[in-house]
């Protein structure tokens, strides 16, 4: 056949190969040796490049994207120099430069979109785990929720992320949106805080090829407890699972111009609920949202409310221990003033620009929240009872659209009825007044009200 004069061999067969030399002189004389060839590569160029990546602790099997990963080191006037590094689609960063220096240290870092993964739900698992209800099962946990990094979890931490959550902070003041730690480093399973992990990995300057092909580190996302967070484009929406939807009902009704009413979220099944999130647009144009309140939800308040912008209402609600709501009670009453003649589902509905519509049960099934807007020809409700604590008696307020007839009474815890009152049919706002002589003690009492043909319930706390 025809002389092969050249061997060219890849970086796929550095290893040696046994080959014949022939010679062949001007006569056609041949003669012919056996020899081995060591293929090398001495300058590196086939050596893949090591790779810089950092994936969640709940899951080895995805990468965290959007992550920044830099070189650090100092030079002999010890100034420190930040160098960043390529970063590729699928998350992970190449160490393809080494500085003028002895050694380097490689660290990642992530500060970007600080609510993916963080929801009122993770309040509700935080506040159990501070209670001992139900203590975090993983080291990460207790990292994700230290929201100020002070080294321990407190209610404090519950409060930042709620203000997180709500549209006060754009961003945690004194933490990250993630924390890296190198992947070999193992927090404390008894009190992980205590622990020390490096968020970043040192090494001696030396050829590329003589590092790691894969420098690792492991994520966490503050605030996420549940591990609920995107990871990447590749993960798309959070598999997180959803129950049956909750319905939250509040009246089809027309309100007049100048007109101001108390409108009830009245849930339409009873069950236990650990918490709540939603947003609610509105169209401040032709409304004004005077007031948020609730009668049954223990600790609701300003703190859990917020409007980041005219005509959005963003609330979050969380309890460690379930509370329980019957059917058509009013978890929230919301006092609107019309500026001109409407219909109420004209103007608000949900909103999930920022948070996801959703309740918690007491089974930690997580459902979406929806709102549906009830027909009703006699529509009535009631305002919370007021002052609430009080020293004396209280006051209720009631309204209704048409005639209806008032009952509503007050109990002490074992049941026992301190006072009662049946009224005539009313239309429009009426004042129930209960007597300081009806709860002689301290304590807390309860009234249920009967307006027509509907029933709502609350407490009053005697101090």
């Amino acid at each position: 056949g025809q002389p092969v004069t050249s061997l060219v061999y890849s970086c796929d067969e550095l290893e040696s190969h046994d080959v014949e030399l022939w010679v062949r002189d001007a006569l056609g004389n041949a003669k012919s040796c056996a020899a081995t060839i060591n293929v090398a590569d001495d300058d590196g160029y086939c050596h893949v490049l090591p790779a810089v990546c950092a994936a969640p602790y709940w899951m080895d099997t995805a990468l965290v994207d959007d992550v920044v990963c830099h070189i650090l080191w100092v030079d002999t006037a010890q100034n420190l120099h930040d160098w960043p590094l390529l970063t590729y689609a699928d998350g992970c960063a190449i160490l393809d430069t080494l500085p003028p220096a002895s050694s380097f240290s490689v660290m990642p870092e992530k500060n970007t979109n600080p609510l993916n993964g963080v929801s009122t739900y993770d309040l509700v698992l935080i506040s159990r785990h501070i209670l001992g209800l139900d203590p975090f099962d993983a080291p990460w946990k207790w990292i994700a929720a230290d929201a100020n990094r002070s080294g321990s979890v407190t209610t404090f931490d519950v409060i930042e992320f709620r203000k997180l959550i709500l549209g006060i902070y754009d961003q945690l003041p004194a933490n990250t949106s993630w924390r890296f730690f190198t992947a070999d480093c193992e927090f404390p399973a008894v009190n992980p805080l205590s622990g020390y992990c490096p968020s970043e990995q040192t090494f001696f300057t030396m050829p590329l090829w003589n590092y790691p092909p894969l420098i690792q580190f492991k994520g966490v996302k503050i605030g996420d407890v549940n591990g609920t967070v995107i990871l990447n484009s590749v993960q798309g929406a959070s598999q997180e699972e959803r129950s049956a939807p909750v319905t939250c009902a509040l009246p089809d009704r027309v309100l007049n111009a100048g007109e101001s009413i108390d409108i009830p979220m009245m849930l339409t099944e009873p069950g236990a609920w650990l918490g709540f999130q939603f947003g609610l647009r509105y169209d401040p144009e032709q409304i004004v949202l005077e007031m948020v309140d609730s009668d049954i939800l223990p600790e609701f308040d300003g703190e859990a409310l917020n409007e980041p912008e005219p005509g959005l209402l963003q609330c979050s609600w969380y309890s460690a221990l379930p509370v329980y709501v019957q059917a058509n009670d009013a978890i929230l009453h919301l006092r609107l003033k019309a500026k001109r003649t409407l219909r109420l589902k004209d103007v608000i509905e949900l909103s999930d620009l920022r948070l996801a519509s959703e309740m918690y049960d007491a089974g930690k099934h997580i459902r979406p929240f929806q709102l549906q807007f009830m027909k009703t020809e006699n529509f009535s409700t009631f305002y919370p009872a007021y002052p609430n604590p009080t020293t004396g008696g209280v006051t209720i307020p009631v309204y209704s659209d048409g005639p209806a007839a008032i009952n509503l009474q007050v109990t002490n815890t074992s049941g026992e009825v301190l006072f009662r009152k049946n009224g005539q049919p009313i239309r429009g706002e009426q004042l129930l007044e209960v007597p300081e002589t009806t709860m002689p003690y301290t304590g807390v009492y309860f009234w249920q009200l009967q307006i027509g043909d509907q029933h709502h319930s609350g407490k009053i706390i005697k101090n």
